[in-house]
């Protein structure tokens, strides 16, 4: 009897991983073109939870950890929907009579070069603003930056510098948002910022 090498025992190994692979999708795509459902697919890779609500003639919702992937099968038809990605929120429609892949790139990032027909990404829908924000006040502060629409608390340590992500309203493409601190001695440190005008946010004690 002649001994099969570990090496052959390998290469088979792979094959039949791979065949079954390939088996199960063809099986999935047969159940769905049977039973006239569709496939959505979520591929987040962001840092929040992902979540979205499909509302037709049937309800759906799917939920998604961060960098995770996920899927649901629905009924064939056109949704609307309400999104949250990256603590904002989105709503419009959505065409589910062919299956789609909704890529959500880490927040203010883009997923795709090149968008396909069944393929969303997810950043052309929520466009955030990146902001750098630097803290040069010389001790950690707690800041808080606003719009008319939009607040956020977050805190800085010493020489910290970091990105921060924030909604965009698409309706004020030059927004200017109002930051405010307490430090530098007790003072009340105020100011205006717009992202694209004056980057980065420099937060610096008054001269005296």
């Amino acid at each position: 009897m002649k001994k099969i090498s570990r090496s052959r025992l390998v290469l088979f190994a792979v094959l039949l991983i791979a065949i079954l692979g390939i088996t199960a999708v063809y099986a999935e795509s047969a159940l769905a073109e049977k039973t006239g459902v569709v496939r959505l697919t979520v591929i987040n890779q962001t840092q929040f939870e992902f979540s979205i609500d499909l509302y037709g003639p049937d309800s759906y919702t799917i939920t998604v950890p961060p960098k995770s992937d996920g899927k649901i099968f629905v009924d064939r038809n056109e949704y609307s929907y309400v999104m949250e990605v990256c603590n904002y929120v989105k709503t419009g429609t959505l065409n589910m009579n062919i299956w789609q892949k909704l890529y959500a790139p880490p927040c203010g990032g883009r997923a795709l070069k090149n968008q396909k027909l069944h393929h969303v990404d997810v950043s052309k829908i929520v466009k955030p603003v990146r902001i750098t924000v630097r803290n040069k006040t010389g001790e950690d502060v707690a800041v808080y930056i606003r719009t008319q629409d939009d607040h956020h608390f977050l805190n800085f340590k010493t020489g910290e510098i970091s990105t921060v992500v924030l909604r965009k309203d698409k309706d004020m493409p030059e927004i200017q948002y109002v930051y405010s601190f307490q430090g530098c001695g007790g003072q009340l440190v105020s100011g205006y910022f717009t992202p694209r005008v004056t980057p980065p946010l420099d937060l610096k004690c008054p001269k005296k």
